[in-house]
């Protein structure tokens, strides 16, 4: 998960920016380091246990859960290549994107035999071999439910805590809202007890800690040696309170915030919610508000912008701009519904909608 940072970070700036320039200066390293990838992996297994040498630090800092090192190691080996296959196609080299799409498949499939059974059962059952498994798209899909399931089962077993370490914590809230969990996901942001996202707060930390256990009541202090109280691993949990809880959320088919999905889904007892980007373009700005049942929603698209935007609601006349309701108001098109929400595009400008009642 440390050494994959090559390619999943020039992968994310290039989402965040639009500009393939990181992409073509690092495309060479990264060729190379999958094709160390592959030298190292027999069968397709990255940290085999039957190799020698350096395997990986595994899922550090996790409380009382242990993840396989093969399964850590295959899982992002999957990933990885799944990414380089899209920059591949990006720079415009269709052969490479073949070949890597094709390894992604190969190695997903020895993720499985090795590590998945016919259940969807995931190896050890751990928070972060599900989140892993389901975050990179490695299961067959029939299966997903069942390890998604398994997840949230372990979480309620452990009190509404969960037990991640720097490689499953931010992945883990993605997976649960993603896989129609989004209650747990709040119960997890709001869990104040240890171990928990807002545990250091309650002793009066102003910074994300290094480790869940950075103190204790029942063990004061941990080693002094590697004890920070300032670290950002477990303070990925921000993407999350941006991507969903606030609801912006980059358009990989269209970079750099051109194309923005809007979908905030309020939830864990929040009255508010209120985020902005500063994206290329200009601002981006999703902030909500509950009051007497009703939602009220800020949107702010840069201009030469879009978006694609849902509500929770059923009802599209319970939708209004300004006083009045969404399929009349100037900027607003294609409005649709699902099951659950209401589901309309933007062009830019600055809106002010009300769900009245929201749901």
């Amino acid at each position: 998960a440390w050494s994959d940072a090559g390619i999943i970070c020039p992968w994310t700036i290039y989402l965040c920016y639009g500009d393939t320039e990181i992409l073509k200066e690092h495309y060479a390293s990264m060729k190379r380091f999958m094709l160390w990838l592959a030298e190292t992996s027999p069968d397709g297994i990255r940290c085999h246990p039957e190799r020698t040498g350096w395997h990986c630090f595994g899922d550090w800092l996790s409380i009382n859960a242990e993840t396989p090192n093969d399964l850590i190691g295959t899982a992002f080996y999957a990933y990885v290549a799944g990414l380089m296959s899209k920059i591949a196609a990006v720079l415009g080299q269709e052969d490479d994107s073949r070949h890597y799409l094709e390894l992604n498949g190969k190695v997903k499939q020895a993720f499985q035999n090795r590590f998945v059974t016919q259940a969807g059962l995931i190896d050890g059952q751990s928070q972060t071999a599900c989140a892993l498994a389901l975050h990179f798209d490695l299961l067959q899909e029939e299966i997903r439910p069942t390890a998604a399931a398994s997840l949230v089962r372990d979480i309620r077993k452990r009190g509404m805590h969960l037990s991640t370490g720097f490689v499953g914590a931010s992945y883990l809230p993605h997976v649960l809202s993603r896989f129609g969990y989004l209650d747990i996901a709040y119960a997890l942001l709001m869990q104040s007890t240890w171990p928990s996202w807002l545990y250091p707060v309650t002793k009066g930390a102003t910074t994300i800690w290094e480790r869940w256990d950075g103190w204790t009541d029942e063990k004061g202090f941990q080693d002094s040696g590697m004890n920070s109280f300032n670290h950002y691993a477990y303070g990925a949990i921000g993407s999350w309170l941006y991507q969903t809880a606030a609801g912006i959320e980059i358009d990989a088919e269209n970079p750099a915030y051109r194309h923005i999905l809007l979908q905030p889904k309020p939830g864990g007892g929040l009255s508010h919610a209120e985020a902005q980007v500063e994206s290329v373009y200009g601002t981006v700005k999703s902030a909500w508000r509950i009051e007497d049942s009703k939602m009220f929603w800020d949107v702010e698209i840069p201009v030469g912008c879009s978006a694609a935007a849902s509500l929770p609601g059923k009802d599209i006349s319970q939708l209004s701009e300004n006083g009045i309701v969404i399929d009349h108001v100037e900027g607003v098109c294609q409005v649709d519904r699902n099951a659950d929400s209401i589901l309309f595009s933007l062009t830019s400008g600055k809106y002010q909608f009300l769900l009245n009642p929201v749901e």
